[in-house]
C-alpha cells in the first residue's frame, strides 16, 4: 500500500508501482522510463477526482481538468507541460494517469471568469449551473488540459489529509519530484534553466500557453514539418534543435527494425497520443469482427485508397480520426497522408505506391493494432 502523508515521500513507491502497472503499453513504458534510474524531467501530481468527472476524464469527453481556490494553492503555478497527473477517486485508489499537454493560470475578475465559462466548459464538463455557484468564490483558477490519458491497474493509496491536489515534490518547494533531485545530470540543469518561467498571474482572461520548450524537455519533440535541418538536410526538432532520429534508417522501411521506428514515432508530440488514445468502442468492435486476415485486407485497401496515388484527393485531409483502428494506425504511423509518408519513411511525393510500399505499411499497421489491441495479437497467434 502507497501510504500519503504529510511529506509525501514517495521517492521509491510511486515510481515502482508506476513502473509495474504501465508494463506492457508502448508510450508509458518508455515516457516513465527514466523514473527508475532518477534521470526524469517531469513532476508527478496526483489529482483527487470526484464522479462523475473521474469517468468523463477516463473515457475521453472531458479533456481538460481545472481547479478553483481561494489562495494560491496548487496546481496554480506549479504544473507544466510534461508533467505526469495520477487520477486518484475520491476515497478510493489511483485508477489512470495522463500527461499534462498545456496549463493556464488566472487572477479571476469578470472578464477571465467569462473567457473560462464561453470557451471552456464543454472541455470541463461543467454545463451544469450548480458547478459555477459552487465556485463563485474563488480567487484563482488553473485550467490543465490533458492528453494520452489512460485507465491504470488500481494503486491503493492511504490519503489521510483533504487537499485535492498533491504535488510530489521535495520540501523545498522545488518543481522536481524527490526522486530526480540527487541524480540530476548538469545537461539536464541547463536544459531547464533556458526555459523562461510560466507568468503565475494574469490580469485579462486570455490563456496562457506554456512554451513549446516544455514538451521538448518532456521528451516529446515536434519534427513534422520543421525548417530546422543538421547538416545532413534532415530534421531536427523545431523548437529545441533536438537532432535524435536516424532518419536514413526510418527510410530504409526494414519491417525487422519496426522497434526503433515505433519508439522515435512515439517521441513526436504530433504522433504521440495516437500511441496511448484508447480505440473507440466502434473501431474496435470493427476489428475484432473482421478478423486478422480481413482486417489486413482492409488495410491495405484503405492505404491504396487514401494514400496510394501521387495525388490523393484531399490530401493532408483524408484520414478520419475516429471509427476504425485502421485509421489510429495511419496517423500513430504516419501513413495518414503523402506529406506524412515522405517525411518519416522517405516515400518521394507525386509517386504511386507500389505493391512493395503498399506491403510495408499494410504490415506496420497491424503491427500497431496488434500491439495496441492484444485480443488481435491473439487471434493472429492462433491462426499460425
Amino acid at each position: 500500500m502507497v501510504k500519503v502523508g504529510q511529506m509525501l515521500n514517495w521517492s521509491s513507491e510511486v515510481p515502482n508501482n508506476l513502473v509495474r502497472v504501465v508494463k506492457g503499453d508502448p508510450f508509458w513504458e518508455q515516457y516513465l522510463r527514466p523514473l527508475s534510474d532518477g534521470n526524469a524531467t517531469f513532476a508527478l501530481h496526483l489529482a483527487v477526482m470526484l464522479e462523475p468527472f473521474l469517468t468523463f476524464m477516463l473515457d475521453g469527453r472531458k479533456t481538460i481538468e481545472s481547479r478553483f481556490s481561494a489562495r494560491r494553492t496548487a496546481p496554480f503555478d506549479r504544473v507544466h507541460s510534461g508533467d505526469v497527473i495520477l487520477l486518484k477517486k475520491a476515497g478510493g485508489p489511483i485508477v489512470g494517469l495522463c500527461l499534462a499537454r498545456e496549463s493556464w493560470f488566472y487572477k479571476l475578475n469578470p472578464e477571465s471568469w467569462k473567457t473560462i465559462r464561453e470557451e471552456f466548459a464543454t472541455f470541463i464538463c461543467a454545463q451544469d449551473p450548480d458547478f459555477w455557484k459552487d465556485r463563485e468564490h474563488a480567487s484563482f483558477a488553473t485550467l490543465i488540459r490533458v492528453a494520452n490519458v489512460t485507465p491504470i491497474e488500481q494503486i491503493r493509496v492511504e490519503k489521510r489529509d483533504r487537499r485535492g491536489w498533491v504535488v510530489l515534490s521535495p520540501p523545498d518547494g522545488s518543481s522536481l519530484p524527490l526522486w530526480q533531485t540527487a541524480n540530476r545530470s548538469p545537461e539536464a540543469r541547463n536544459t531547464e534553466a533556458d526555459i523562461p518561467e510560466a507568468t503565475s498571474e494574469l490580469s485579462t482572461g486570455r490563456p496562457h500557453l506554456f512554451p513549446d520548450s516544455y514538451d521538448c524537455v518532456a521528451g516529446l519533440h515536434t519534427y513534422h514539418l520543421s525548417k530546422r535541418i543538421n547538416a545532413h538536410g534532415n530534421p531536427i526538432c523545431k523548437h529545441c534543435g533536438a537532432d535524435l532520429i536516424d532518419w536514413n534508417r526510418l527510410h530504409r522501411r526494414d519491417l525487422e527494425d519496426t522497434e526503433y521506428m515505433f519508439a522515435q514515432l512515439m517521441s513526436d508530440r504530433l504522433r504521440s497520443e495516437w500511441w496511448t488514445k484508447e480505440f473507440d468502442i466502434v473501431a474496435k468492435k470493427h476489428a475484432l469482427r473482421k478478423g486478422v486476415q480481413a482486417l489486413e485486407e482492409a488495410a491495405r485497401a484503405r492505404l491504396t485508397k487514401s494514400v496510394g496515388a501521387a495525388y490523393p484527393a484531399f490530401d493532408g485531409r483524408q484520414t478520419p480520426r475516429s471509427g476504425n483502428t485502421i485509421y489510429y494506425a495511419q496517423h500513430a504511423l504516419a501513413c495518414c497522408c503523402r506529406k506524412c509518408l515522405w517525411y518519416w519513411h522517405g516515400i518521394p511525393l507525386g509517386t504511386t505506391l507500389g505493391p512493395d510500399s503498399l506491403t510495408y505499411l499494410t504490415q506496420l499497421v497491424m503491427k500497431y493494432i496488434q500491439l495496441r489491441l492484444p485480443e488481435m495479437k491473439m487471434m493472429a497467434s492462433g491462426a499460425k
